[in-house]
């Protein structure tokens, strides 16, 4: 595990724009755009505009490439998603593509999750609307080597309750450094069990 800035594993910030609403032929297209409006439970589910390649061409918007991290930097700030394709975006968002050879995308999304309090913070505390490119390469982050990102990841995508405890703050990810060791084994308990009141299943994480 290793203390670092954002910035150290960023190899590209892109922003984006809104095509003026005034040219037609700048929404004719079959070109994915969103805002943060267009983002629902930290994901993208329904494209509801389409661009054209001249506005690609001529405007502020910019086309982040399928599979890397969207994050509404402005209007809804802290909402995050993967991009599910190739997708341009407006002003709401910025796209992160990270340097593969230190960091796995899916992780740094998992990982960022638990930073929204963070990014609102940030944008509470400015004039500015929104929070700044110089916010997002000085945010200190602690990781572990892109290995075990991966092998993190590959439980996380089948347990929630992996899932939670990526989106805790970097000191209880320092937990993580087990897998180095025997992996992550999960348990569950049934809540119900505990209380007369019943409830849902909660989820235990053991780490052996």
């Amino acid at each position: 595990m290793k203390r670092i800035k954002l910035g150290e594993i960023i190899e590209r910030l892109i922003h984006g724009g809104t095509p003026s609403l005034a040219n037609e032929s700048f929404w004719i297209g079959n070109i994915p755009w969103i805002t943060g409006a267009d983002f629902v439970n930290q994901k993208v589910v329904n494209i509801r505009r389409y661009i054209s390649a001249k506005a690609l061409k001529f405007t502020a918007t910019n086309l982040i490439a399928e599979g890397d991290l969207l994050l509404v930097t402005r209007t809804g700030v802290g909402k995050m998603a993967i991009a599910p394709c190739d997708i341009a975006i407006s002003q709401d968002i910025t796209g992160i593509t990270f340097d593969q050879n230190a960091a796995d995308t899916e992780f740094m999304y998992y990982l960022l999750q638990g930073k929204t309090d963070h990014f609102l913070a940030l944008n509470q505390g400015t004039s500015i609307n929104g929070i700044t490119r110089e916010d997002l390469l000085n945010l200190e982050i602690e990781i572990p080597s892109k290995q075990e990102q991966i092998k993190i990841v590959d439980v996380a995508s089948t347990n929630m309750a992996v899932s939670a405890i990526l989106l805790l703050t970097s000191s209880s990810l320092r937990r993580w450094g087990e897998f180095r060791k025997n992996g992550v084994h999960l348990s569950w308990e049934d809540s119900s069990k505990r209380s007369s009141r019943g409830g849902a299943q909660t989820a235990k994480m053991n780490l052996q």
